[in-house]
């Protein structure tokens, strides 16, 4: 029992997340060291921070490349989401640094000149620029002091166990049960680690999210205009709700793609194929239930808060605290005024219609989430994924189709090999024959 104690002790004390201050410091820390790995198969590296001596579980932070413009979007937009009152945004700084391989004489001691020598070696020596990020952990210190028994608690200690960084996202946190791994199939995506969870866990999960975090995240991804509020970018935290109850929590990363200095109706819905400056994916709130509830009583007044003005004067503060390092401000003036329209549009639908579901508030607010839905929702794997999140179920017709699309590709694939064959066998003779 000491034991038991004692260990939760040392990981209340390590989930504690770091201030910007904290972050900033770790660049020149001399006492932690770093772990690279790639996250999603369509990731690209990143670099994690722990303390020396520990173990991944205890990380503290993550290192992303990114572009100058990118790292001081993601870095304004938690500060904007921190200013304004929404704080869902992962807390985090930009830097820019001098890439350079280490040596024997001359080794790699703080963080950031271990980062150095991984982008010297992996990317390219030279400037670089790049954000750091707190990790979002599972269980937060709120959750180990929070009441919470049964079922909640069990998914929650299963998804805590299953990653061995102790953090995941939507994505993994739903699609690792047998259902899940149906939506992946239908979906023809990469299949998530199956977990020790059932399809109707993934009710309990969706019912579990906090009503006013999960509001928060919408607002501010239609203000924003995020274009990539993806499953991987929505990570899960356990925390204690305000009667000290568990309760489910998400928090927004990987925020550079936002703020539009053009018309949304400009944006594209990004059907995998090359991406551009106007590509967008559907944002993963959508394919939740939650979607469906009105505004709450304390988000309505939240929202009606904000102001024009308001909005403004954060987005210039903010700009000049997250720019520190870089060359230019971001995002632009013309960009600002879109978010202020979008607020404006929120808050008009709200005034017309005080019990308009999140899912109508959002379509007035972004107009290319509105004209897309039908296009987006009409695909087969989502609609089993929506139906597996509300019910908990996974009918059997999605099942048969899983099995049905799997046997189609089977068969496909020595036509399509033999096709190919033929292709190129009468290329080569009209080649021969043209000699």
């Amino acid at each position: 029992i000491f034991f038991r104690v004692h260990f939760c002790f040392v990981r209340t004390a390590m989930m504690e997340e770091p201030s910007i201050e904290t972050l900033s410091s770790l660049l020149q820390s001399t006492n932690h060291e770093i772990d690279i790995l790639q996250p999603h198969q369509c990731s690209s590296i990143v670099v994690f921070v722990r303390p020396k001596g520990t173990g991944k579980r205890e990380t503290v932070a993550v290192i992303k490349f990114r572009t100058d413009e990118d790292a001081a979007l993601e870095a304004f937009n938690h500060l904007f989401s921190k200013e304004l009152g929404f704080g869902i945004v992962a807390p985090c700084v930009a830097f820019t640094r001098v890439a350079k391989l280490a040596s024997a004489d001359n080794p790699a001691q703080t963080v950031g000149e271990q980062v150095d020598a991984v982008h010297a070696e992996r990317v390219k020596p030279g400037e670089y620029h790049g954000l750091i990020e707190a990790v979002q952990h599972i269980v937060t210190s709120s959750w180990q002091g929070a009441q919470h028994t049964g079922p909640i608690s069990r998914m929650v200690e299963v998804l805590d166990a299953s990653f061995s960084l102790g953090c995941c996202d939507i994505c993994q946190a739903t699609l690792g049960t047998p259902g899940g791994q149906t939506v992946s199939r239908l979906c023809e995506d990469t299949l998530q680690k199956p977990l020790d969870l059932a399809d109707a866990d993934m009710k309990l999960f969706t019912d579990a999210l906090c009503p006013f975090n999960f509001e928060l995240i919408c607002l501010f991804a239609a203000i924003t205009c995020q274009y990539d509020v993806s499953p991987e970018n929505l990570m899960v935290k356990a925390t204690a709700s305000a009667r000290g109850e568990g309760q489910l929590e998400l928090m927004l990363i990987d925020t550079p793609c936002a703020w539009p200095d053009f018309d949304e109706l400009e944006l594209e819905l990004c059907d995998g194929d090359e991406e551009t400056d106007k590509s967008y994916w559907y944002p993963a709130m959508f394919f939740l239930p939650a979607m469906k509830r009105s505004l709450s009583a304390k988000n309505r007044a939240f929202l009606k808060s904000l102001t024009p003005e308001k909005l403004r004067q954060v987005a210039d503060l903010c700009k000049k605290a997250s720019d520190v390092s870089m060359d230019q401000q971001v995002p632009s003036s013309e960009a600002v005024e879109g978010g202020v329209r979008r607020l404006i549009r929120l808050q008009n639908g709200l005034n017309e219609n005080p019990e308009a579901s999140l899912h109508d508030l959002l379509f007035l607010a972004v107009p290319c989430w509105a004209r897309d839905w039908e296009c987006q929702a009409a695909e087969i794997g989502l609609q089993a994924y929506m139906t597996l999140v509300e019910t908990g179920q996974m009918p059997l017709k999605y099942q048969a189709l899983r099995y049905a699309y799997a046997g189609y590709r089977q068969l496909m694939a020595p036509q399509v090999a033999v096709l190919a064959t033929v292709v190129i066998a009468a290329i080569v003779a009209r080649y021969k024959f043209s000699r």
